[in-house]
């Protein structure tokens, strides 16, 4: 039956690479014990003959353990998953991006083709689909088809013995009754101590509101771009790229400006993708300086990319400009006027 599973999933396979781009799973067995390791080939087709792009294998670190729904009292939410063995992709959980440019990629017409093993291990039992990597192809997310392989991931034998061994009817015993001690009645006296404290607080802050002579000035938050400006100019006084450390400079420059984004239109860019932000910020900011500023640091951060020294300072000219083209202008009251 596992060897029929694998001459099907290679059929399907090879029907789904009649396309263009694409890249799909296939494993070498549909059950493994925890902590076994296993074998899954990644099958990569691209269109022409030197494609450029980014293979994102951190959709493997989480795996939904379809058993969940049926036992959430056994079985864990998602799977501890770990990537024992990059294989000739050279992938390890620091970096998860791989630079198809560093692949020995085979032409095959007018595309161009590679195959490689990654070898895994799940460490929670249960039932898992391993997601397909992510494709990023000249700056765009491909979709890609959403079958993959199902792993089973059960107990060792050794282990499934001595748990129903441990299961074995004990001979009914008497209930033995101790005298009431003081330690019976630690967490009655432990809540009434908190119930006590609480009513003093409540009581305490009450009449500090009431009391006309304590003024408690408002809490005023910080304009979004006046925020952002802070962040830069700190960001700028580090010299963190002039030092070599360019993910670290990429990372905390992105992250004011999604940060800048997220304060000033009320959008959640912080957990969104570089391509969902671009989808949904409004037209008033400057698209290209956002895609690029964006793209690059997935680039730095993913596929560990070493772009041209002078691109530094002029993101970090950009950012200013993007803050300062888009901040929300005050309006001034006749009272304050």
């Amino acid at each position: 039956m596992r060897n029929l599973l694998i001459v099907i999933s290679f059929i399907l396979i090879s029907w789904s690479l009649s396309g263009q781009n694409y890249i799909g799973l296939v494993s070498q067995v549909d059950s493994v014990s925890i902590g076994q390791p296993f074998d899954v080939e990644v099958v990569l087709q691209l269109e022409g003959n030197n494609p450029s792009g980014i293979i994102d294998f951190s959709t493997i670190d989480t795996m939904v353990n379809l058993m969940y729904d049926v036992d959430t009292s056994f079985f864990n939410k998602e799977g501890d998953v770990e990537i024992l063995d990059g294989g000739p992709y050279g992938v390890t959980p620091q970096s998860p991006g791989v630079d198809i440019g560093n692949l020995p990629l085979i032409p095959s017409g007018t595309n161009s083709t590679f195959k490689g093993t990654i070898r895994m291990a799940i460490y929670d039992v249960g039932q898992y689909r391993i997601p397909n990597p992510g494709l990023i192809i000249d700056g765009n997310q491909v979709p890609l088809p959403t079958s993959s392989p199902l792993i089973t991931v059960y107990l060792p034998d050794e282990i499934q013995s001595m748990a129903q061994d441990s299961l074995a009817i004990a001979p009914i015993q008497t209930i033995i009754e101790e005298p009431l001690t003081l330690e019976d009645f630690k967490l009655p006296l432990i809540a009434l101590g908190i119930l006590l404290a609480s009513i003093a607080l409540i009581y305490f802050f009450r009449s500090r509101r009431k009391d006309p002579s304590i003024h408690h000035a408002p809490e005023v938050q910080d304009p979004a771009h006046v925020i952002a400006r802070r962040q830069l100019y700190e960001l700028k006084d580090k010299e963190l790229w002039q030092k070599g450390e360019i993910k670290s400079y990429q990372s905390e420059l992105t992250h004011i400006i999604r940060e800048y984004i997220e304060n000033r239109y009320d959008i959640r860019a912080l957990e969104m993708t570089t391509y969902e932000i671009l989808d949904v910020v409004p037209n008033e900011v400057d698209q290209n300086k956002l895609r690029n500023i964006l793209q690059i640091a997935d680039m730095v951060k993913f596929a560990k990319a070493d772009p041209p020294v002078d691109i530094h300072a002029r993101f970090m000219d950009q950012a200013f400009e993007i803050v300062e083209e888009t901040k929300l202008e005050e309006k001034l009251t006749e009272e304050d006027a």
